[in-house]
């Protein structure tokens, strides 16, 4: 199994397209790989967005502001889109930049996807708002069945066989046509079934992530190399599982390379309840 030595998560929003106005140079595109090289990272994370719509030539899915009526929203947001739209525009898929970029200096690049987040057509932020909700409001888990929980009336109901496909199509793409190395799975707000009944759907769940790890297999198999599968998990187990994500099963079952423990709102801690983690890995 590759063993990364060192990995660096870089949002592509943030540290890259907020960051310049229009256009970006091809340059600038290549930063986030070439700010990296001589040290001792080996393993780029790279973040797609929002999750939910992408900053390169999605042919599945919607590009970062493409159905805002009026960039408004704020201007790292409008260069976002601005920067996307040009590069793609001029034959310069800024996805495909960072990959081939990565590879031409040794380095692995997974992609970082947001799982479910909870943006909708109600708060004006277009955005973040993907085409599947757009298309389909109705596979949102809905304001009856989240309860009292601040996130979940808009997010994806993982239950549904629409929804689960749409995020494999998602990872076919960054990994089978664009050559990412593999997939880290950020559970982000932390939802993915009504809250009530999340923690019995832990095996939908389990049955969803042996479908990633089918299709990286399928694809790296038809590379000759093994694709890698990292998912991002909170560092208290019970918080897991009651979010219907049963890591350690995960892990027993073989299904995962990585995983990254995090506090909410990546809050570092030294002293991290991890023992679980460890034992399971």
């Amino acid at each position: 199994m590759y063993r990364p030595r060192l990995i660096y998560y870089n949002d592509s929003r943030h540290y890259s397209f907020y960051r310049y106005d229009p256009p970006m140079s091809a340059q600038q595109i290549r930063q986030p790989v070439d700010e990296l090289l001589g040290t001792h990272v080996d393993l780029l994370s790279y973040g797609l967005a929002s999750g939910q719509t992408f900053l390169h030539d999605t042919q599945v899915g919607l590009r970062w502001g493409e159905q805002m009526p009026s960039h408004n929203h704020g201007v790292m947001w409008w260069r976002a889109y601005e920067n996307s739209c040009q590069a793609i525009e001029a034959g310069n898929d800024p996805l495909q930049i960072v990959v081939d970029r990565a590879h031409g200096k040794g380095l692995r690049i997974m992609c970082s996807l947001r799982m479910n987040d909870a943006s909708s057509d109600s708060d004006g932020n277009y955005y973040m708002f993907g085409k599947l909700k757009r298309d389909q409001p109705e596979i949102m888990i809905g304001a009856e069945a989240a309860g009292d929980h601040p996130y979940a009336a808009t997010c994806a109901n993982f239950e549904l066989e629409q929804v689960q496909q749409e995020r494999l199509d998602v990872i076919e793409e960054v990994c089978g046509r664009y050559g990412a190395d593999g997939l880290e799975m950020d559970p982000y707000v932390n939802v993915f079934f009504a809250p009530a009944k999340a923690r019995e759907l832990a095996p939908v769940m389990t049955s969803f992530v042996r479908r990633v790890r089918t299709l990286l297999d399928r694809i790296g198999q038809q590379r000759g190399e093994k694709l890698v599968l990292a998912t991002r998990a909170h560092a208290v187990e019970e918080v897991n599982l009651e979010a219907g994500l049963d890591v350690r099963q995960w892990l027993k079952d073989g299904l995962l390379d990585l995983v990254i423990p995090v506090l909410p709102g990546g809050v570092l801690d030294a002293d991290m309840p991890i023992q679980w983690l460890v034992d399971s890995a």
